[in-house]
């Protein structure tokens, strides 16, 4: 049975990326504290979540047979009035999709946003779908240390679905955990049955799995854990779990060790451990007290490699406190930035000024010359601020042609702000490139002195108001605001009621 299509196209937003990526970070961290009974239930909740709120109409895991000569259909969700495939996708020849199974096993993901559009090299491909009537899809590897295990599907039927590179990122991360935990569920049981067969599974985990004993040093490491390391199993025995852990993680993930004495299962904070290459990866897991029990004798960790996420994460943060155009902080960021430094201030006595930089006559060059050209001399200018301003201090695009930065000194050394103001409103001083050609840019500023005793809406109201003198003075010039501006302003809003 074939279910209506429609030819609209999901739309995709950085804000519905951020969801994403809070839902996702949910669901990872309680996937990862799943006990291995529980990991299909888990592996199902995942599925029904993801598709529940990225929309899309059927999410499910196939599995690769031992042989690597079929796949089956192991877990599946279908949204409402969607019907299932699963007992019809048992024991597929792996050949039926074989212009995947390459792309699969080198761990790329298969991305198709619109089914029909597949051109006649990929016809075979194309008429599979769309006879299930599938728009757009996306399917992800599981890769394990030694082979393709399976793949994580996402079907999407009644639209079309672009998927964002940083949800495909997510989405890998999944993938990750589900191959780590399948993983870490065969080695348990395989240990119930022979040690032996538990280390040869071991070895090729990728799990990050270590005993610590009471003093939080490693009394065993997995090959895995030593490599991270960049230890041998054995060299890394009696050594400090902590002193591993980078400086802003330590207390952290420390109080997590003490905690897990008192519980079954604690969660670790997200933390890094310095790699045997001076890096940092970025691990997610687990930590259970296992020291009275004789067979371990400790706390036992288990965690994964996070770095894709870490870096999605890092992806979607900058977007959403930066200018997408300057890449500087943008008037949100700014707005708490300007915050933490006025409560410096009133603790410790500091004095910030706030500078509000309008650039002169900015609409001529939008309406003569274009907007792409407009663009193009806002980045310039943000870029020379930005080589301008002192490690102390921050530079914002507080919106169109405006930017704002902020200036911190010490209590006694106030009069360095403005001199401060003055080095950046230097970078006006050197011609800018338009069009072709070096054109003189000139810029108005207001700049506002505080001790703490204002708030940020209040600073650079003051700022702006100092700005707005400095056009009336004739342009191209900085005002400090004072008392005398102060008094204009009154006077021009007296005339004008």
């Amino acid at each position: 049975m074939h279910r209506t299509q429609s030819a609209a196209v999901l739309p995709q937003d950085s804000g519905e990326r951020l969801e994403l990526l809070r839902i996702m970070t949910t669901i990872l961290r309680r996937f990862a504290g799943l006990t291995d009974r529980d990991i299909n239930q888990g592996i199902k909740d995942t599925l029904a979540a993801i598709g529940d709120h990225v929309e899309v109409d059927r999410c499910y895991l196939f599995m690769v047979s031992d042989d690597g000569l079929a796949v089956s259909n192991t877990h599946e969700w279908c949204a409402a009035g969607i019907n299932p495939e699963i007992d019809n996708l048992q024991d597929v020849p792996f050949a039926t999709i074989s212009w995947w199974k390459p792309r699969l096993e080198a761990g790329q993901s298969i991305y198709i946003p619109h089914v029909l559009a597949l051109p006649e090299a990929r016809k075979a491909e194309r008429e599979l779908l769309a006879a299930q009537s599938i728009q757009s899809l996306l399917v992800v590897p599981l890769v394990g240390p030694d082979r393709l295990r399976g793949f994580l599907g996402f079907d999407s039927v009644r639209h079309r679905r672009e998927w964002s590179k940083e949800a495909r990122l997510l989405l890998r991360a999944v993938a990750d955990i589900f191959v780590g935990a399948m993983a870490r569920q065969h080695s348990l049981e395989m240990l119930l049955a022979k040690e032996r067969q538990f280390k040869a599974l071991v070895q090729h985990s990728t799990d990050v799995l270590m005993v610590l004993d009471r003093r939080r040093c490693f009394s065993w490491l997995s090959p895995t854990a030593a490599r991270l390391l960049g230890l041998s199993e054995q060299a890394g025995l009696g050594q400090s779990l902590l002193d591993f852990c980078h400086p802003s993680d330590r207390s952290a993930v420390g109080e997590a060790l003490a905690a897990s004495r008192n519980t079954d299962v604690e969660a670790l904070p997200d933390f890094r451990l310095k790699t045997g290459h001076g890096g940092w990866n970025w691990l997610m897991g687990t930590a259970r007290d296992l020291s009275n029990d004789p067979a371990v004798n400790g706390i036992v960790v288990n965690a994964q490699q996070i770095n894709e996420r870490k870096a999605a994460e890092h992806t979607l943060q900058v977007q959403a406190t930066h200018d997408a155009l300057t890449g500087l902080p943008n008037r949100s960021l700014l707005g708490e930035l300007l915050d933490h430094a006025i409560g410096r201030c009133r603790r410790n006595g500091d004095a910030i000024g706030v500078l509000f930089i309008d650039l002169d006559h900015f609409k001529l060059i939008n309406d003569r010359m274009g907007h792409r050209v407009g663009d193009e001399l806002l980045i310039e200018v943000g870029r020379r601020l930005a080589a301008k301003q002192r490690q102390e201090d921050t530079i914002a695009r507080f919106g169109g042609d405006e930017f704002v930065a902020i200036l911190n000194a010490p209590g006694e050394q106030q009069s360095s702000l403005t001199r401060a103001a003055e080095r950046l409103l230097s970078v006006f001083d050197e011609p800018f490139p338009i069009a072709g050609a070096e054109r003189e840019i000139t810029a108005s500023a207001g700049l506002a002195i505080s001790r703490g005793e204002h708030s940020a809406e209040e600073i650079i109201g003051s700022a702006d108001a100092a700005m707005y003198m400095a056009k009336s003075s004739g342009r191209a010039c900085l005002r400090l605001f004072d008392e005398a501006v102060r008094d204009q302003l009154s006077d021009r809003i007296e005339a004008r009621d």
